[in-house]
């Protein structure tokens, strides 16, 4: 279900707090955290099992199986995200906050754009950079590393922005003409 509303009347913005949106985006990137913590644990008992518990040099197909549950782990966590943000209009961090994203257009993905700008989505795009950089195409990682550099310059501009004036939209919500309103 799409939550829009046209842009002469915006919703009612007065249970989302300074608090609020720095909690969500905190409880996103811990579940992101854990997701490549278990990567890490998956990778290292398989390489444990495949060596016999470290006696044994790993084979290059073990140690691509290993690189490929660690590798796997942003580009996984960042479809979930994107999947509960369409789903749901909300991150799950976002959900547990109290949040939800309304789009001020309609018939657009723009909760979708905004989580493809937001701070959350570096991770996702240096992945994309270092996969690409690991393909051998001379300035395919260029692209990718150069949306997470201005994801990142607007993520520090829009933490300052939040910490001086709690009302004021984040750049993420600018560009893609959305906005957070409480669920409660």
């Amino acid at each position: 279900m799409t939550t829009t509303v046209p842009l002469s009347d915006p919703p009612d913005r007065a249970g989302v707090t300074r608090r609020r949106r720095l909690l969500a985006p905190a409880i996103d990137a811990a579940i992101g955290l854990l997701a490549l913590t278990a990567g890490l644990v998956v990778a290292a008992v398989w390489l444990l099992w495949r060596t016999d518990a470290g006696r044994l040099d790993a084979r290059t197909g073990d140690a691509v199986a290993a690189a490929a549950a660690i590798g796997a782990t942003i580009p996984t966590w960042a479809a979930w995200l994107a999947l509960r943000t369409v789903r749901d209009r909300a991150t799950p961090g976002q959900r547990l906050a109290g949040l939800v994203v309304v789009e001020r257009r309609r018939g657009h993905r723009a909760a979708l754009l905004r989580l493809a700008v937001h701070p959350l989505a570096m991770p996702f795009w240096g992945w994309l950079a270092l996969t690409a950089l690991q393909s051998g195409v001379p300035w395919l990682w260029l692209p990718p590393a150069l949306l997470a550099a201005a994801v990142a310059a607007g993520g520090a501009i829009s933490l300052a922005g939040l910490l001086a004036a709690p009302r004021r939209p984040a750049i993420h919500d600018l560009l893609a003409r959305t906005t957070l309103a409480s669920r409660r």
